[in-house]
């Protein structure tokens, strides 16, 4: 639900709920196949961390999730990136892939810290989408439980 308010300004953005409505163990490897099915002329990008990048060794299946979509890498802060362009040519070869690295601006927004702030009643302005932010409230989510 969330994913659909921080997107939904957004026109290029398509929110799946594919996952959402599985039974069971939702494996990345089954959702993008089943995208790739229904989307068959359309070419896939998986967005997320470098720090998940370099950890698809570990996922189910990570050589047909890259020949199945595009990764792009986003750096994080705190996150070491010298050999990062190394690693990353490493795993295109090791799975027949392919990964893009982007640098991206850098903001020290951890959802542990946004949880915390709500739940503590301090700000979490610029650190969330508005529609998001709004939604958490009216739902009162992340709020301490008073007994």
């Amino acid at each position: 639900m969330m994913t659909q308010f921080a997107t939904m300004t957004h026109a290029s953005f398509d929110v799946s709920n594919i996952e959402v409505e599985k039974d069971g163990i939702a494996y990345t490897v089954d959702t993008i196949r089943e995208l790739k099915n229904k989307y068959k002329d359309t070419k896939l990008f998986f967005i997320t961390g470098t720090d998940a990048v370099l950890d698809l060794p570990n996922w189910k299946d990570p050589e047909e999730i890259l020949n199945l979509c595009t990764f792009i890498a986003v750096n994080r802060p705190g996150y070491v990136t010298d050999t990062l362009d190394d690693k990353l040519d490493k795993l295109m070869k090791n799975y027949n892939g392919e990964i893009l690295s982007i640098k991206a601006p850098q903001l020290k927004i951890s959802s542990t810290d946004i949880r915390n702030r709500i739940e503590e009643g301090r700000p979490t302005k610029y650190l969330l989408p508005e529609t998001v932010e709004q939604y958490i409230l009216k739902k009162g989510l992340y709020k301490k439980n008073e007994l």
